[in-house]
């Protein structure tokens, strides 16, 4: 429980521009987020707390070296589902792994993701693209 709360805490620090490169210096990503991504179902258990402590990491790193080609989260295959099933329940309003999600809080990290040409396939097979027109259509 705590290492997730710890997870959230660092979403929360990476939408901020002044603290990302404090926390690239301070290798988050290396040191915390991806451990947090490594732990299994198994080991953590497959409820809720589970959920969002990934989606907070995948979020986190999204913001922190979403941008740079060939980051870490191309190499985690379910890192760009997760932003985008954050994105698609914060449109419905729905709730997932015990949280209501924004649209607003996956579209940072989705915008850091599209820089890197290596993801833009990945996101677009996801269905990026029509997602983006809903949030243009419902959110202005």
């Amino acid at each position: 429980r705590t290492r997730a709360k710890a997870v959230g805490a660092f979403n929360c620090l990476s939408t901020y521009e002044s603290v990302r490169p404090k926390l690239v210096q301070k290798k988050v990503v290396e040191e915390a987020l991806l451990p947090a991504l490594a732990q299994r179902k198994k080991t953590f258990g497959d409820g809720d707390e589970y959920k969002a402590m990934r989606a907070d990491a995948v979020m986190a790193s999204a913001n922190l070296v979403g941008k740079q080609e060939s980051s870490v989260l191309a190499s985690e295959p379910d890192a760009f589902k997760t932003v985008m099933k954050c994105l698609r329940y914060g449109l419905e309003g729905q709730v997932w792994a015990g949280v209501t999600w924004t649209a607003y809080s996956a579209l940072l990290p989705l915008s850091k993701l599209t820089v890197s040409d290596c993801n833009k396939p990945i996101l677009h097979e996801l269905g990026l693209v029509v997602l983006l027109v809903r949030v243009l259509q419902e959110c202005i």
